[in-house]
């Protein structure tokens, strides 16, 4: 059994998961058009950028606590507090286990970049207005919003590994994104430091210029691209490295013969 096949399989097996999916499905195109068509029936953005605010809050919308988090921080710390990860690493091994959750994270930020093309096509479609929009727009989108998606995944799963307990991760996020926030405007504002290398706020640069501002800021960053991009992979890869020498160093609980 290969690693989407096994992360597949146990998110197929658990009803409240295939419940909360399809709660998703629902609620993430429906929150994006209302809030989209609120924007612009007041006049806070025009004709010539309503797919633009669409993509950006198609993103920043999946991005929030209840979506993509929730599936990484939530289900992967609940693996964490029920021995579901021991079993794992018992039957298998700390790599296998580790891996899996990797793909795991894969699987997550496919399902969304998924739901965001299907999401921007309902609003498409559905727009007061006719709209034309290039085969390129949608695919700098799903290439984005699954890069971003992806990098933020990595990130909460190195979280969770971290503390091992869904109540603390999620916690914890908040409290990481908060700060965050804080610290960026202090030394935007004060300092005129950009401290864009903050773990979480680098991951906005995958469609946020500079990676603050709203939707008007969205942009292909394909067609404006940046160097500071280049410092997520490096990070990515050594937050993994350092998520798994300590994983691999930790005292798991053990199973009762």
């Amino acid at each position: 059994m290969n690693y989407l096949t096994f992360e597949i399989f146990k998110i197929s097996s658990r009803k409240w998961m295939i419940i909360l999916l399809l709660a998703n499905i629902v609620l993430l195109p429906l929150i994006v058009a209302i809030l989209v068509k609120l924007e612009f029936s007041s006049g806070e953005i025009s004709e010539g950028n309503f797919l633009e605010n669409a993509a950006y809050g198609i993103i920043s919308i999946s991005t929030i606590y209840f979506f993509v988090p929730l599936w990484i921080l939530i289900f992967i710390g609940i693996e964490f507090s029920n021995g579901h990860t021991n079993l794992v690493v018992f039957h298998k091994s700390f790599k296998f286990y580790f891996i899996s959750k990797i793909a795991y994270c894969f699987l997550v930020s496919l399902f969304y970049c998924i739901l965001g093309l299907f999401s921007l096509l309902i609003i498409h479609l559905t727009a007061p207005f006719k709209l034309e929009a290039s085969t390129v727009f949608y695919m700098s989108f799903i290439t984005q919003s699954f890069f971003t998606f992806f990098s933020i995944s990595l990130m909460l799963m190195a979280l969770v590994f971290l503390v091992g307990s869904p109540i603390i991760a999620f916690v914890s996020y908040f409290v990481i994104s908060f700060t965050e926030s804080i610290l960026f405007l202090i030394g935007k504002k004060i300092y005129a430091f950009d401290l864009f290398f903050l773990p979480f706020h680098i991951s906005r640069l995958l469609y946020l210029k500079n990676g603050e501002g709203k939707s008007e800021n969205y942009y292909v960053l394909f067609y404006d691209y940046h160097n500071q991009i280049l410092i997520l992979p490096v990070f990515l890869l050594i937050i993994l490295y350092a998520t798994y020498w300590y994983f691999i160093r930790r005292d798991l609980k053990p199973l009762s013969d």
